[in-house]
């Protein structure tokens, strides 16, 4: 657990060192949860977004069978703010909130998903399409995520993106 926590901050870290970031560990919630969340604020050129959340399940390692990717599109609720804003309700909420992998939505919530949560300072996810390839490019070179396994979902004025994320090949 430990050593895919430090090989996921390394990796993190030493991605696109020409921008503008920071990366920080948060562990959610306890250290009994069944996975890790980490924060990476980053200003993508010419995008309202400024940096998402990364949601890995422990189970999820280099010796593991590969992980489906979700993507949470935020609400408008969500916009502005710190990046870590969209954790407070929706998927993520559900997420993070409880440890249980005791059902099977536990597990499918909890234990099924690499789950990106791309957050924006402003305008709509249409607006950054580049940043939005360039995040999943790094999630996928850095986890043991599936590339051929990519889920979109979102609320709101996430959901009106959706159609934009969908259509980039």
């Amino acid at each position: 657990m430990k050593s895919l926590l430090l090989f996921l901050i390394l990796l993190l870290s030493s991605a696109n060192a020409g921008c503008q970031e920071s990366y920080t560990e948060q562990m959610s919630v306890s250290t009994e949860h069944p996975g890790t969340l980490i924060t990476v604020n980053k200003q993508y050129p010419n995008s309202p977004i400024d940096g998402y959340n990364l949601y890995v399940p422990n189970s999820c390692n280099q010796d593991s069978k590969k992980y489906p990717v979700l993507i949470f599109l935020q609400g408008g609720r969500g916009v502005s703010g710190n990046v870590d804003r969209v954790l407070q309700w929706g998927l993520p909420y559900l997420i993070l909130n409880d440890n249980s992998l005791d059902t099977e939505l536990d597990k499918l919530q909890r234990d099924t998903f690499i789950v990106i949560m791309p957050h924006i300072r402003n305008g709509e996810f249409f607006d950054g399409e580049q940043a939005m390839r360039d995040i999943i490019s790094e999630v996928i070179k850095r986890t043991n995520a599936d590339s051929k396994r990519i889920y979109l979902t979102g609320l709101s004025r996430g959901g009106y993106g959706l159609p934009t994320i969908r259509a980039m090949k």
